[in-house]
């Protein structure tokens, strides 16, 4: 039978990713000539990102500026998605707005590996919120898992609520390998190791996000 044609990016630096609508997208890097000091300061801006969806002949357009995340190996994009406007969480007007958001997506890329996700409330802003518990947070997350050939995402939905913890309401796979490797992947899935790497440290890592880096000024400001 023929083989599973796996998609590449046009170019080798460039990251070929599943967006967080599920769609495949292509990421690429300007990244600035920061000083050292620079990679070790909370949400410094370190470069910009841009996107264009996985056909040949779409055109990159601007994501959004690269801010360090206090991990030397991870940067991250946060967008405003209330005011289709980036969030750069060294600007205090951005942060206002952010605290008052009630849809923000938050990207993070370390060593190759893009994950997205998307916050959404409807009574009140998100980090309200998480703050208080009054609503649970709508979350989806796509994380983008590269393999030596080619790559596969988990995609969560979930509820987050600050007083009854997460909701898994669903998880799926998109995959971006050979068949051979699909097989092995899809085996793995079924394990408890899979789901405590995977999928547990995903629902952790969605409520640390909102904690440590989108709701961090609330929390200081409510107590």
């Amino acid at each position: 039978c023929a083989s599973k044609q796996i998609l590449t990016p046009s170019e080798k630096s460039n990251l070929l990713y599943l967006e967080n609508n599920e769609t495949l997208h292509e990421m690429k890097f300007n990244k600035f000539q920061n000083s050292l000091n620079d990679f070790n300061k909370f949400a410094n801006i370190v470069g910009k990102a841009e996107i264009k969806a996985a056909s040949v002949n779409a055109k990159f357009s601007a994501l959004g500026e690269l801010m360090q995340s206090g991990d030397a190996n991870k940067t991250m994009i946060v967008k405003n998605l209330d005011t289709s406007k980036d969030a750069v969480l060294s600007n205090s007007n951005d942060i206002d707005e952010l605290i008052k958001a009630k849809n923000i997506k938050f990207y993070e890329i370390s060593n190759g590996a893009i994950k997205s996700v998307v916050y959404s409330t409807k009574s009140m802003p998100v980090c309200e919120a998480f703050v208080s518990g009054k609503e649970a947070i709508k979350v989806k997350s796509v994380t983008n898992h590269p393999l030596k050939n080619g790559f596969f995402a988990v995609i969560l939905s979930s509820d987050i609520s600050n007083d009854q913890g997460f909701f898994l309401r669903e998880t799926r796979y998109y995959f971006n390998l050979s068949s051979e490797d699909e097989e092995k992947i899809k085996a793995e899935t079924l394990t408890q190791n899979f789901y405590k790497t995977f999928i547990e440290s995903d629902l952790v890592r969605q409520g640390e996000i909102l904690s440590n880096v989108l709701c961090f000024s609330k929390f200081q400001k409510a107590f």
